[in-house]
C-alpha cells in the first residue's frame, strides 16, 4: 500500500514546495512595484498640491481628483487598495483637468504614474494567483493527510510488534 501511496503523496509535497517558492519569488517583485507606485502617486499629488500653493492651479481643481477643495495634503497610501484607488483618481482627474483646459503635470507625468500603478496591479495579480496555486497545492496535500497518518500509524504499530519481546 505504501508503494502505491507514497509517489503520489511525494509529488503533492513537492507541488506545495514549488508553489510556495513561486509565491515567495513574486512577493519581492510586488514589494518593489508597490514602493515605486507609492512614490509616483505621492509625487504626482505633491506636484499638484505645490502647483496649487504657488497659484499655478486654482484650488478648485482638487475636485477633479476626488480631493476636498480645501485639502492640501497628499493622500495616504497605507494599503494596496489605497494605491489602486488613488492611482486611478490621479489618471481620471488629470484627464478631466486637462480636458477642462488645464496644463498637464509633468513631473511626474500621468503616463509615468499610470505605468507604475499598472505594474503594481499586474505584480499584485501575479501574487494573488501564486497564493491561490499554493493554497490549492496545500489543499490537495491535506486531502491525503488522513491516509498518510493511517499508514504511518500502521507502520509504527507493525514495527513495535516486530520488536516486542513480550
Amino acid at each position: 500500500k505504501l508503494d502505491v501511496f507514497y509517489p503520489a503523496y511525494k509529488l503533492k509535497v513537492e507541488a506545495v514546495e514549488t508553489a510556495l517558492q513561486a509565491q515567495v519569488n513574486v512577493s519581492s517583485t510586488v514589494k518593489e512595484k508597490r514602493q515605486i507606485a507609492e512614490w509616483f502617486i505621492s509625487d504626482f499629488f505633491g506636484a499638484l498640491q505645490s502647483a496649487i500653493r504657488r497659484k499655478t492651479f486654482n484650488a478648485s481643481v482638487r475636485a477633479f481628483y476626488g480631493l476636498a477643495v480645501s485639502d492640501g495634503k497628499v493622500p495616504l497610501l497605507n494599503s494596496e487598495a489605497d494605491i489602486i484607488f488613488w492611482g486611478d483618481k490621479a489618471a481620471v482627474g488629470e484627464a478631466a483637468r486637462i480636458a477642462a483646459g488645464g496644463a498637464a503635470i509633468t513631473f511626474p507625468a500621468i503616463a509615468e504614474v499610470n505605468t507604475a500603478v499598472t505594474n503594481f496591479k499586474n505584480a499584485n495579480l501575479q501574487q494573488a494567483n501564486a497564493k491561490e496555486a499554493f493554497d490549492a497545492a496545500q489543499e490537495a496535500l491535506e486531502a491525503d493527510q488522513a491516509e498518510a497518518d493511517k499508514l504511518v500509524l500502521k507502520m509504527w504499530n507493525e514495527t513495535e510488534a516486530a520488536f516486542d519481546d513480550g
